[in-house]
């Protein structure tokens, strides 16, 4: 399930992980807008993880923090789209937080946990070599 953490009480997802304690949850938006506190609150619960989608709110120094805090492995690409980053034609660019992530993270194996690997084991799904 992907969610959006939202503010105060309206933003309590803890709440529903108390009542499905193995539901695999995914925070839009690496947690946002509580980053650091939700990371926080999530750490230690492996079924949580975040995605790294949108231009607005996750940028690249938060998408850094995010990757080191939780470890690769929490953290999923994601594009927001139709929303966020167009490109000079006008259409939303599906390729810039792929290119993001690739920039920031250039070790090959990183690039493929976050840009496939990691939902592929969420899902259930056996990554091809």
């Amino acid at each position: 399930m992907l969610i959006h953490v939202g503010f105060g009480e309206e933003g309590d997802f803890y709440s529903l992980l108390k009542e499905v304690p193995d539901l695999k949850l995914i925070l839009a938006h690496a947690g946002f807008p509580v980053y650091r506190e939700t990371w926080a609150r999530i750490k230690d619960n492996k079924h949580v993880f975040v995605d790294l989608s949108q231009t607005t709110y996750v940028g690249e120094s938060i998408t850094r923090q995010v990757v080191e805090y939780l470890g690769v492995d929490r953290c999923l690409f994601g594009t927001d789209g139709p929303f966020g980053f167009y490109a000079s034609d006008k259409k939303f660019d599906y390729g810039f937080i792929k290119r993001r992530l690739e920039r920031l993270f250039p070790d090959k194996g990183v690039q493929k946990r976050l840009l496939g690997e990691n939902f592929a084991e969420l899902a259930g799904i056996k990554a091809t070599p």
